[in-house]
């Protein structure tokens, strides 16, 4: 029975140590990982399968069974990963490292407070207390991680120079515990290791919080350059509403005494100077600010930004329902949900071959709002925790604007849904009004 009890021990040992480095892979260095709850439980369970099945059939070669679980290692964080995943199995070997230097700061531990000197036996190998539940304590860590703001973060990845510095680092954790060793024997060497396991606490520390610092940072740096672009686009609108405003109200000035002399030359007769007049005078009439008329204020100085590039890519724009309505968020947050959404369905539709449209449909009842917006799709989407995933190459530097609508939608309250069906991709949200 305590065998049996031990041999459990150690299946979930391995794989609480296997989830650990598929989030170390996706919070430390940036891959485009699917690693919801569900996917790590269903993992978890095949492994477990798989783990036990090879120790049953393979139980003399140890070599085996752990190709066997290598394998599998390799294939799920290729089913895992969306993109790069060749570059997702290279990132596995510094991961790795990274894993060994807990492992390396959890043995120190053990030689300072005495744990090493109590053993337990699992098979062959010899595990101290902290190491039984070293893997659990870590995978808490890191889902704890994942709560954070760090989480957002999670798409940027450390350069070439960040990713060097911190393998250096992991390659030279052995000396760690030499320097430990070294200590032992000497005057004055529980002082000496006291100091010295201090100071590997404040380095690890401090590389975590180097790592999670400039993550943090280089993703508030996107999310203001975000900011700053929607920023850039309403005011560019509201300046050239401005002076189509000024140039409106020069031209009616000037209306009546036009309208006047327009019939003094219709009374005699000079038709052709009447009709050249007439041409001249409507050639500097200002064009109407809003192309289309919605009822909502900023629904139409929104659509009316984006007209242009509509038209230039015979993108037709459908509006039904009760966008009148769309009065419940501030400009600012109205502005990036639908600037965001509307770029997303005209990208969607420069990729698409045939019928080009957007449609934007609203419905009011009393307490709720519904907002869709439908658009032709090529292909498929990738999703993970029902959020789009940004299918650019540069997901460090994209990925923003989705980010800020589900933000925004969950500010006031919302729920949404994705759906593709037949070629066509459809975001409905619904708000408490």
């Amino acid at each position: 029975m305590m065998d049996m009890m031990m041999e459990l021990i150690s299946l979930l040992m391995n794989m609480f140590a296997m989830l650990d480095m598929w989030l170390i892979l996706s919070l430390l260095f940036g891959c485009d990982m699917r690693v919801t709850p569900r996917n790590l439980a269903i993992a978890s369970g095949i492994f477990l399968l798989v783990d036990i099945t090879s120790l049953y059939i393979f139980n003399q070669n140890e070599m085996i069974v752990t190709a066997i679980i290598f394998a599998y290692n390799v294939v799920v964080t290729l089913i895992l990963t969306n993109k790069n995943r060749i570059k997702a199995l290279l990132l596995e070997i510094p991961a790795l490292l990274v894993y060994m230097q807990f492992a390396t700061f959890l043995k120190l531990i053990d030689r300072i407070t005495g744990l090493s000197k109590y053993v337990i036996l699992i098979g062959e190998d010899e595990y101290t207390p902290l190491y039984l539940v070293a893997d659990t304590v870590l995978f808490v860590v890191l889902i704890l991680l994942s709560k954070t703001k760090v989480a957002k973060a999670k798409s940027i990845q450390l350069t070439i120079g960040e990713g060097v510095v911190l393998t250096i680092f992991c390659f030279f954790s052995p000396l760690i515990v030499g320097g430990f060793e070294w200590f032992e024997g000497t005057e004055h060497d529980v002082v000496y290791k006291l100091t010295w396991i201090c100071f590997m606490i404040i380095l690890n520390v401090a590389v975590v919080y180097a790592i999670v610092h400039r993550k943090m940072a280089a993703y508030y740096r996107q999310l203001s350059e975000n900011y700053k672009k929607e920023f850039e686009a309403e005011y560019s609108f509201f300046r050239d509403y401005k002076e189509q405003q000024e140039d409106t109200v020069k031209f009616r000035h000037d209306w009546k005494n036009h309208m006047l002399l327009l019939q003094e030359m219709l009374e005699k007769g000079e038709y052709e100077k009447t009709e050249s007049y007439f041409k001249e005078l409507t050639a500097g009439t200002p064009k109407s600010v809003y192309k289309i008329a919605t009822g909502n204020e900023l629904v139409d100085m929104i659509l009316s930004t984006k007209m242009e590039v509509l038209e230039e890519n015979e993108i037709t724009l459908q509006c039904k329902g009760a966008l009148s309505e769309f009065n419940f968020m501030n400009y600012a947050d109205g502005c990036i949900l639908l600037s965001n959404l509307i770029d997303n369905a005209v990208e969607a539709n420069v990729k698409v071959k045939g019928t080009h449209y957007i449609l934007l449909a609203a419905k009011k009842t009393e307490r709720l709002f519904y907002l869709e917006i439908r658009n032709p799709m090529e292909g498929s989407l990738q999703q993970e925790a029902g959020r789009i995933l940004t299918t650019k190459t540069a997901k460090e530097s994209h990925g923003i604007g989705l980010q800020n609508v589900y933000d925004i939608i969950k500010k006031y309250n919302g729920e949404y849904d994705i759906m593709t069906q037949n070629r066509e991709y459809a975001i409905q949200m619904v708000f408490t009004v």
